[in-house]
């Protein structure tokens, strides 16, 4: 049950496409206005403290076809990771040698997503809670009810929607939508944990962000179709 490197999600999931083809064709010709940036550490039971995995990542999304992570240096691995995706391309680049891997998503359609927790048997209704969506979600599926609750004497409000065995809760900052936790439960073990230590959403657009930095070295990969 142990998710999967945010690499192969981010990667995975661009070519999941929900929505219907007038409305992803009508989103695509639309530069959006606005971005969100998190800084997020996966602080779940599988991933050990103080390794790399545990290392925060800062993640920049933009409607349904603009998202860019940022990982940290791995000078052992000589590996320093940026991903980008401005829809339908897709780099996947390392800063540290200052090459990358260009991709295209096949299409029909165009839209990115990306699911906060990737378990296997997950039901779908919780693999739609996505990073940068969290507040749609719950508006979608329970009307944004909220309830206080205190973990470690801290005071937060909680969201919550569960599915069979499994559920999904986000702790945010009372009286605002600034995440800080979010978890998922089976039954009442903890299988994954995420740390917002960074939020904001409704930072204007910043097209740069999603293009290739200068002296990279892209190489064209056309084995990756899903």
């Amino acid at each position: 049950m142990k998710k999967k490197p945010i690499v192969w999600v981010m990667f995975s999931v661009v070519f999941i496409s929900l929505g219907g083809l007038v409305l992803l064709a009508e989103s695509n010709s639309v530069v959006p206005k606005t971005m969100t940036k998190m800084v997020i550490a996966d602080i779940g039971p599988d991933v050990p403290k103080g390794s790399f995995a545990a290392r925060p990542k800062t993640t920049y999304l933009s409607g349904t076809r603009y998202g860019r992570i940022e990982e940290e240096d791995d000078p052992k691995e000589k590996l320093h990771q940026l991903i980008l995706v401005s829809e339908p391309d897709i780099w996947m680049i390392n800063l540290a040698d200052k090459t990358a891997k260009h991709m295209v998503d096949p299409g029909p359609t165009f839209d990115l997503h990306f699911p906060a927790f990737e378990v296997k048997g997950l039901p779908k209704l919780l693999f739609s809670f996505e990073l940068g969506h969290e507040f749609d979600f719950f508006e979608k599926v329970s009307k944004k009810k909220k309830y206080p609750k205190v973990v470690d004497g801290k005071k937060y409000d909680s969201y919550s929607v569960g599915v069979g065995d499994y559920t999904v809760m986000l702790l945010t900052e009372p009286g605002k939508e600034i995440p800080i936790f979010a978890f998922l439960f089976n039954k009442d073990a903890v299988v994954d944990a995420l740390e917002y230590l960074n939020y904001q959403a409704g930072l204007p657009f910043n097209a740069s962000l999603f293009k290739v930095p200068a002296g990279i070295s892209v190489s064209e990969d056309k084995g990756e179709k899903n």
